[in-house]
């Protein structure tokens, strides 16, 4: 009997100790995720160890202070950039991976386990991936050469050696061809004459980046019209006269001195000397002594001497926390120009295109060869080959590795520099999909196709089964300390959401050691924001509004009506929303595709499905005249399988593998799926039991099969052209709410989607729909919106908040529930469906906006009363609520952190058991907490500035404090103007001085009490 008494009490010690990680668990409901997200939902940091200045009580401070405000991930980023811009340089501090480093990273590990806080490493210093210890051998190469043009038979011509960079160069062959279209100079150099030269010959070649915010590269697939004769060779007529091991004894390395065999026939003969040499691309804005080449990005066996030379004594330092603390490994964007040469190009080429590379050479030295067709394929494949060698031999190695440790990546590897990559195979092949988004700066990256890369990680990350679409969020260059959150940051972010992402990594949260003063050192760029921000004590609730859209953001699928194959063309890269480049913007939703993305679906039901059930209606076909033949095979399966293809017909294979040939198949294909007759007519053809669509955009298409927009707004307060609502769609089932600790499952799988049926993904009946929609206009707009779906309760949740509530104005109508929804400037709302209704419910309100009545003006004097860097001791009264910097008082004029506004005043209430008092404040600048006889409500950030404050206030005398604070721009500006022994504040950024504008600050206007009443209809005219 004793021992059956002590099992029950094991047992219950075991059930008690158990319990509370269950219960977890299962209390996470839709609901309670988004009032209080959880750790997967809360956003990251870029944790910017500034030139190596950190030390241990920096380190245990700032993830303190992450966990405390909202965060739960930090990415190490050591890197330097403190002094440009006009800014002043920080002093050095340890270098990466030094004994001195990895004793900080230990620490810093050893703390992020004690808090919870996952961590990711960027792993080198600073970005594009090189350091001290690159051998030039191992460095980016490019194909160099050096040209004479020879008339008559000659024992012997000396071949100068092409340029060469960092003092390395490796031959790859010497080749001759008859020329013809040359005059030749008196040193025996060409100029072609005649023709036209290879249009944009040096981005074709692979060579150069094509410029900064992931342009559309299909223009480097066309090129002049053929002229018949313009070619200077055929490729049949290039002799390879050494290569390899022969060269020495056909050349002299040193002098350059060429044994040429005879000629076969007279005439001009070219003879051309290939090899290659360092690019002589650098490590970017790196740390202190942490400067070097960068590693050949096609060659595996140069990142695998970087990785033992550099990160697995990291790993190794990790231990037991590798995989659990040490979550993620990163390497920032690419930035380091092109690269068209490994020494395993020639054999990589031939494996991958099926034919060798060297005799096509002398078309990257602007010869046509054959004709302009075929010089033009030709320098695909060599795009291609580059980008498929950057997959395989550099991210690729970087994720094996890593996962070797149970430890997942997320590298900015697709852009938005146009790289010569594929950049959504790139951003797929990452466990986290990420790339970045910029807010609103004066002077740089102007214009939203220059800020918002969202959408191509977005893109990735659906078509791959990745859960997470993470972005470097809130970067700019131009402002510090300046970045308004109500009208820069968040609609920054809400416009990123919209586009995809669903996980920030703050940049830049810089650390900043004690002795640097306050607001201490930053990085040059940004959006500076660390515990030495004035604003930092008081963003809890702001940051509470990221994580709240996050956590909805990463449930279930997206849902989408297109998606877009984008072509094998490498660049390639996809642009925002702003581009619409499937066409089917406004109403239906669109995805991106890479050609692995499109091998990877299947057809059901007419739909186009990848496994995690991630589905489409149609598939739009890139408009350019070329196509790979396997992708085009997968097409005519998909098609006889029931999709919908919508594109032109392709005239042509790309690259030049198994040509002409090929071209013969393709037409096979093609005059099948789009009949032979070739004109561009608006056209559908049945093709099994699909069709192939041309002449006809996606949205034309989706109208005329009575496919209703998934999202409509029918009309609003403000006019068409003044409005600017985005909005995103997910879809969940509703037994599967995604959340939890990082801890407690691998970030490989952690990433992951499940995979599901395509008949559970098309039954409506058990899902959730979640539809987030932002008000991007700085204007407030009331408007109608139709959401395709019916029978389900639509409910209004406010991430601002954290209020859920069912809609009380709605109906249902022709499949459409119509919702009226009230946006403040750059407001934002969640409509969430889950709940079953009746096909003719509606609601029984005439819209869900709230009106309110002013109940009294807390006018008069108030007490206001400033922390003591100020200089001054007692309160200051305030007649009128005004901006600081409008005041004659210089110590307020500058004032830079929190402030308390007091006021008594006295309230009868009323008599109306329904009656919802709130306070509003007309402008806040930036952020106040709000207090009512001692007892804290919350922190106001954003428009509106207004808060229900009916069960804090009395009848008859209340006390209200609202604690003001500004940003840190003010002081520096004003100290700016004082000699340096009188300052408040200490940094290095220098770009704010006593010219700089001053930014508003404080209370301004007015302070109300409210009443909220239900209106019987809407009081804004509808246009």
């Amino acid at each position: 009997m004793k021992t059956l008494h002590k099992f029950y009490f094991v047992t219950f010690l075991f059930v008690l100790f158990i319990c509370p990680m269950f219960s977890n668990a299962d209390e996470l409901t839709l609901d309670s995720g988004f009032k209080t997200p959880p750790d997967s939902a809360k956003l990251w940091a870029y944790w910017w160890w500034l030139n190596g200045n950190v030390d241990k009580e920096t380190i245990t401070k700032d993830l303190s202070e992450m966990r405390k405000q909202g965060f739960c991930g930090a990415l190490i980023f050591d890197a330097d950039g403190s002094g440009l811009d006009g800014n002043v340089r920080v002093p050095v501090g340890v270098m990466f991976g030094s004994t001195q480093w990895r004793e900080l990273y230990k620490h810093t590990l050893n703390e992020a386990a004690r808090l919870g806080i996952s961590i990711s490493l960027n792993i080198q210093s600073g970005w594009n991936l090189g350091g001290p210890n690159v051998k030039p051998e191992n460095a980016t190469k490019q194909i160099v050469w050096s040209e004479i043009i020879v008339t008559e038979n000659n024992a012997e011509i000396i071949l100068p050696r092409p340029p060469m960079k960092h003092n390395f160069y490796r031959d790859i062959a010497v080749i001759t061809f008859p020329v013809k279209n040359i005059n030749v100079t008196k040193n025996n150099s060409a100029q072609s004459i005649k023709r036209r030269p290879l249009d944009k010959l040096p981005a074709k070649s692979a060579i150069s980046e094509l410029g900064g915010s992931a342009p559309n590269c299909n223009y480097l697939i066309a090129d002049e019209v053929e002229v018949a004769g313009e070619e200077d060779a055929a490729v049949d007529d290039v002799i390879i006269l050494s290569e390899g091991e022969s060269l020495e004894k056909t050349i002299d390395l040193q002098t350059g001195v060429l044994k040429l065999p005879p000629l076969k026939k007279s005439g001009t003969w070219s003879v051309i000397r290939f090899g290659c040499t360092c690019t002589g691309a650098r490590v970017s804005t790196s740390s202190g002594k942490w400067q070097g080449l960068v590693i050949d990005h096609l060659d595996a066996d140069a990142f695998d001497i970087y990785w033992n030379e550099n990160i697995q004594q990291l790993i190794d330092d990790a231990g037991s926390l590798a995989g659990k603390t040490l979550r993620y490994l990163h390497a920032d964007s690419w930035e380091l120009g092109g690269l068209n040469w490994t020494k395993t190009m020639r054999e990589e080429f031939k494996k991958r295109r099926g034919y060798d590379i060297v005799p096509y050479l002398p078309i990257l030295a602007g010869k046509i060869l054959s004709s302009r067709d075929v010089s033009n394929r030709f320098l695909f494949d060599l795009r291609r080959t580059v980008g498929d060698l950057v997959v395989d031999n550099h991210y690729g190695r970087l994720k094996s590795k890593a996962h070797e440790f149970g430890i997942g990546i997320h590298p900015e590897s697709g852009g938005p520099h146009a790289a010569p990559i594929d950049s959504l195979q790139l951003l797929g092949m990452g466990d986290i999909s990420m790339s970045e988004f910029w807010s609103w700066s004066p002077r740089h990256r102007i214009g939203e196709p220059n800020r918002f890369f969202a959408k191509h990680p977005a893109s990735a990350a659906h078509t791959h089964g990745k859960r997470f679409v993470a972005a470097e969020g809130f970067t700019n260059i131009g402002l510090h300390w300046q970045e308004s959150f109500a009208d820069n940051l968040k609609p920054a972010f809400d416009q990123a959401v919209c586009e995809g992402c669903n996980l920030v990594v703050w940049h830049t949260f810089s650390a900043s050691p004690k002795s640097a003063g306050v607001p201490g050192n930053e990085y040059f760029a940004g959006t500076h924001f660390n515990p030495q921000h004035t604003c930092w004590n008081y963003s809890a609730d702001f940051l509470t509004y990221i994580n709240r859209v996050q956590f909805l953001m990463q449930q279930g699928l997206y849902v989408a009506d297109v998606v877009q194959y984008y072509g094998d063309n490498v660049p390639n890269f996809t642009q925002g929303e702003w581009s619409n480049v499937a066409k089917s913007l406004p109403d239906y939703a669109y995805d991106v595709a890479s050609m692995d993305a499109v091998l990877n679906m299947t057809v059901f039901d007419k739909r186009i499905f990848l496994p995690d059930g991630m589905n489409y209606k149609v598939l739009v076909l890139p408009d350019v005249s070329g196509i790979n033949l396997f992708l085009l095979q997968k097409i005519y399966s998909m098609v006889k399988d029931g999709a919908t293809i919508i594109g032109s017909k392709p005239k042509r294979v790309s690259g030049l593998t198994n040509y002409p040939n090929v071209d013969v198949e393709l037409k096979k294909i093609v005059d099948e799926l789009w009949g032979t007759d070739d004109n561009s007519v608006t056209k559908i053809r049945r093709v099994g039991k699909g069709c192939v669509v041309s002449g006809m955009t996606a949205a034309e298409l989706l109208r005329n099969d009575k496919l209703l927009p998934d999202v409509k707004r029918l009309r609003g307060s403000l006019p068409d052209g003044q409005h600017r609502l985005k909005w995103i769609h997910r879809t969940l089932n509703n037994n599967s709410v995604f959340g939890g600790k990082f801890e407690k499952i691998s970030p490989i799988k952690f990433a992951l989607t499940p995979e599901i049926t395509p008949q559970l993904a098309l039954d409506n009946t058990s899902r959730t729909e979640i539809y987030f929609v932002a008000n991007l206009a700085a204007k407030a707009d009331k408007t109608e919106i139709a959401f395709r779906v019916t029978q389900k309760q639509p409910e209004i949740w406010d991430a601002v908040t954290g209020e859920i509530s069912d809609a009380k104005s709605f109906s249902q109508e022709n499949g459409q529930t119509i919702v009226p929804l009230e946006f403040a400037p750059n407001g934002s709302v969640f409509v969430v469906f889950r709940k079953p209704i009746a096909a003719d419910s509606k609601g029984i309100a005439a819209d869900n906006s709230t009106q309110f009545e002013t109940l009294q003006i807390l006018d008069g004097d108030w007490k206001v009363k400033f922390n003591s860097l100020s200089g001054l001791s007692e309160p200051v009264i305030f007649p009128r609520l005004i901006d600081w910097t409008k005041h004659a008082d210089e110590r307020i004029k500058y004032y830079s952190g929190a402030a308390v506004y007091q006021k008594e005043f006295s309230y009868k209430k009323a008599n109306r058991s329904n009656q919802r008092i709130y306070l509003e404040l007309d402008l806040v600048r930036e952020m106040a907490k709000i207090r009512i006889n001692g007892k804290n409500i919350c922190t106001l950030w954003a428009k509106p500035f207004r808060v229900d404050v009916t069960d804090v206030i009395q009848d008859g005398n209340n006390i209200l404090e609202l604690e003001v604070v500004n940003h840190w721009a003010n002081r520096v500006i004003g100290d700016a103007k004082l000699p340096e022994s009188q300052r408040q504040t200490k940094t290095n950024i220098k770009r704010l001085t006593a010219e700089t504008p001053l930014l508003e600050s404080g209370l301004i206007g007015n302070v109300q009490l409210k009443e909220s009443i239900i209106s019987s209809e809407s009081k804004i005219q509808m246009k």
